[in-house]
């Protein structure tokens, strides 16, 4: 791209953030009053975390907070990890959580898949996110809540608000996951605000929709679609989240609202408690994430 090209290009990036930031001040003042009154939701939820042994780290600062602040009914809290993350097991055992092994959802075909992008392997990467848009197969709920292993709850929440599903949204914003996205369904709008926020709350029932989408417009199945969707050059070229929450608004706007989502960063080793995390951070935000493991 020729530099003058590139500096036209900044003032109409610089207009698009702040449009987001307007859109997502507006959402955060909409629900203000709604946290205010929270009252806990009898609809039942199945909690599904992909996770690795490094994971443990932080692990149990993230269930407890789901099972402190999240106010459904938790029907299970579903780890998938590999088989041999045997610790993984072991902590499930001991702290109330089913595990399974990642195969058990995957298949032989994904769970042997090898992908790679500028010689870094990105197969583990790819892997999650097919696991999280696979796990109704293991989730007996209509509704199951992703929760990235790194993140927290800080305070009381609810995920379906008058009857409609609550999909969380941020001020990220990557071209190449809305690139795969054209190849994949080719939507007409995309929504505003991103919903690569750690969390996804999926419905199997819209997920079977987006899937069959998939596989009708791409004439294979539609794990395969994704897979020849991605882009060889591009170290992130698909989101999970991204990709179910604009289809969801797009084409069933009726069974969905959305909501932005603050997260803070923290250093588990600098907060002690979830209690001491809801003090420093629950006024501001509503989870925070630690990409800083203790040794």
């Amino acid at each position: 791209m020729r530099l003058s090209a590139l500096n036209q290009l900044k003032p109409a990036r610089a207009l698009h953030r702040l449009q987001r930031m307007i859109l997502a001040n507006r959402l955060a003042q909409r629900h203000a009053a709604e946290d205010a009154r929270l009252i806990a939701s009898d609809i039942p939820l199945t909690i599904f975390m992909p996770v690795i042994g490094k994971d443990l780290a932080m692990l149990p600062f993230a269930i407890q907070s789901l099972r402190t602040h999240v106010k459904h009914p938790l029907q299970r809290i579903l780890l998938a990890t590999r088989a041999k993350d045997t610790a993984v097991f072991e902590f499930g055992r001991t702290n109330g959580c089913d595990v399974i092994d990642e195969r058990e959802l995957l298949g032989p075909a994904l769970s042997d898949l090898r992908y790679t992008v500028n010689g870094k392997d990105r197969s583990g990467w790819i892997k999650q996110q097919f696991l999280k848009l696979k796990a109704d197969a293991a989730c007996g709920t209509d509704r199951y809540l992703v929760l990235d292993s790194d993140t927290a709850f800080v305070r009381p929440v609810t995920m379906v608000r008058d009857g409609r599903d609550v999909l969380v949204c941020s001020l990220e914003f990557h071209r190449p996951y809305r690139k795969t996205m054209d190849r994949l369904l080719g939507l007409t709008r995309y929504n505003p605000l991103s919903f690569v926020s750690h969390l996804m709350l999926f419905n199997r029932q819209i997920l079977a929709v987006l899937r069959s989408t998939i596989e009708l417009r791409a004439g294979k199945p539609w794990e395969q679609a994704i897979v020849d969707a991605l882009d060889p050059t591009e170290n992130s070229s698909f989101s999970e989240y991204e990709t179910y929450g604009n289809f969801a608004v797009d084409r069933c706007a009726d069974r969905v609202t959305t909501r932005y989502w603050k997260n803070a960063t923290f250093d588990p080793q600098a907060v002690k408690s979830l209690a001491e995390a809801s003090a420093q951070f629950g006024g501001r935000v509503t989870t925070i994430s630690s990409h800083v493991y203790p040794d």
